[in-house]
């Protein structure tokens, strides 16, 4: 019952979701056909050139071992204990027998953009519209700089690449669709609205609670996210308030960190919930606590990087070579996730 009430919910939200990016982009397109495209990248994203396919690596079947080498980052999953695994079924067949395996799937792509509207992994800007945040600014209350973005949040297409190489059990049945966007979000553009959804900001917001993500940000230099600090992202500063302001001038550790904040944001909220498939491999499960271990991010737009970062990672190394001159500072990301599954053949 549980999962035909998810399944008809989503795609009662993705046909209205969909419904309405269709509008923004006739209206962008039709309305403001030259200005549409100012401040944006033309070209679309492409899977074949700009995704790290090697961030699917390693995948696991059963106790194994790992296939593919890289950084597991602990691929056990409930249900994976053993080669062959166990899942409900709808009646008659009550349960549903298969191979586990566990892997890592581009789920979605986070456009982080300093043009509101701006929609770079498609190469349009749907209209005009003023930031209600600012860019890098000094704060001379507090003596820090700051840094604000817009965000979206879009269901990955190239997942549909994917769908051709598993079986029915493992594959997803999302499509493309923009999931969200921040420029309607008063609690993503205003520190006051935004706590309203996260009361728990009181006791992480503050500088006592970050001096011990340090420790978070040793864990995830070497080479997997520290879970244990749900309210931490590492060197990319703090993951509360969940909003489009962060701590930091420096261009990339705010834009890691914006995307980092939007799976955490997402994986909370009732209505656009981030479901989590490794938890159990027999269903995505909702954690509103997320766990950081499971996803990791990679540079898409507009350079490309080469290999997958966990959250929280330096940015001496996960920005090294992407602050080029003369290109846009709209970006796009890619987020990798950890992938658990029954599969039946």
């Amino acid at each position: 019952g549980y999962a035909i009430v998810e399944r008809e919910t989503g795609l009662i939200r993705r046909l209205i979701l969909g419904l309405v990016g269709i509008a923004l982009f006739a209206v962008g397109w039709l309305i403001h056909p030259d200005e549409a495209k100012a401040g944006c990248p033309t070209r679309f994203i492409n899977p074949i050139t700009d995704i790290c396919w090697q961030c699917l690596y390693p995948i696991k079947i059963g106790e194994a071992g790992d296939i593919g080498g890289g950084a597991s980052c602990d691929l056990s999953i409930l249900g994976n204990e053993v080669p062959v695994c166990k899942c409900p079924a709808p009646a008659p067949i009550m349960q549903r027998v298969g191979m586990s395996m566990s892997f890592w799937e581009p789920a979605r792509m986070v456009e982080t953009v300093s043009d509101p509207w701006c929609f770079p992994s498609i190469g349009t800007k749907v209209m005009e519209g003023k930031n209600m945040g600012y860019d890098s600014a000094a704060d001379g209350e507090h003596g820090r700089a700051t840094n604000f973005r817009q965000a979206h949040w879009v269901v990955f297409p190239v997942k549909m690449i994917l769908d051709t190489v598993l079986n029915s059990a493992c594959k997803s049945t999302e499509s493309m669709d923009i999931g969200y966007v921040t420029e309607i979000d008063p609690l993503w553009n205003d520190d006051k609205f935004g706590a309203l959804i996260q009361p728990e900001a009181v006791l992480f917001a503050n500088p006592l609670a970050q001096v011990s993500c340090s420790a978070d940000a040793v864990v995830s230099n070497g080479g997997c996210a520290n879970s244990l600090q749900p309210w931490c992202m590492g060197a990319w500063g703090s993951a509360y308030p969940m909003n489009g302001t962060i701590n930091t001038a420096n261009e990339q550790q705010a834009i890691y960190g914006l995307t980092a904040r939007m799976i955490y944001k997402l994986s909370r909220t009732p209505a656009f919930t981030f479901l989590d498939p490794a938890v159990w491999n027999c269903m995505s499960m909702p954690t509103p606590v997320w766990i950081k271990h499971h996803f990791r991010i990679q540079a898409a737009m507009p350079v490309r990087d080469f290999t997958c970062h966990p959250i929280g990672r330096t940015d001496l190394i996960v920005g090294a070579g992407k602050s080029i001159p003369y290109l846009s500072d709209n970006s796009v990301q890619i987020v990798w996730r950890q992938r658990g599954c029954c599969a039946s053949y």
